[in-house]
C-alpha cells in the first residue's frame, strides 16, 4: 500500500476561477475609470485604484499557486476597491453608467471572494 500525498501547489478549480475573476475585476477597475467618463477623477481615487488593482495583481499570482497570503491579499484589496465605489451611489451628479457598473462590480466581487475563500479552504484541507 502506498501513501498518497497531496501537494498544496495544485490549487482547486474554485480557487483558480476566483483568482481569474478577481484579476478581471482589477483590470476593469483601471479601465472602468476611462469608460465611466470622469473627466478628472480625484487624484486620491486614481491612486487608490492603482494601489488596489496592483495589490490584486500581486495577490493573484500567489493565489494561483495556492498560497494563502495571496488569497487574503486579493480578498482585502477587492473589498477595499468595492468599498471605494460606495460614494458613487450618493453623488447626485455621478455619471449615469457609473452606478450600474459599481453594483455589478460589487456583486462580482462578492462572487470572487466566496470562490477564493472556498477554494483556499479546499487547498488547506488537502494539505492538512
Amino acid at each position: 500500500m502506498t501513501a498518497q500525498t497531496v501537494s498544496t501547489s495544485h490549487p482547486s478549480g474554485m480557487l483558480r476561477s476566483g483568482t481569474v475573476l478577481a484579476l478581471a475585476l482589477a483590470a476593469l477597475d483601471i479601465v472602468g475609470m476611462l469608460i465611466v467618463g470622469l473627466a478628472t477623477p480625484p487624484v486620491l481615487v486614481v491612486v487608490l485604484t492603482i494601489v488596489f488593482a496592483g495589490g490584486t495583481l500581486i495577490g493573484c499570482g500567489w493565489s494561483w499557486r495556492g498560497l494563502g497570503r495571496g488569497t487574503w491579499l486579493v480578498v482585502v484589496t477587492r473589498l477595499l476597491a468595492t468599498l471605494m465605489a460606495i460614494p458613487l451611489f450618493f453623488i447626485p451628479d455621478a455619471p449615469s453608467n457609473a452606478v450600474p457598473m459599481a453594483a455589478v462590480g460589487a456583486a462580482l466581487t462578492a462572487v470572487a471572494i466566496v470562490m477564493l475563500l472556498v477554494g483556499q479552504h479546499q487547498v488547506s484541507r488537502r494539505a492538512g
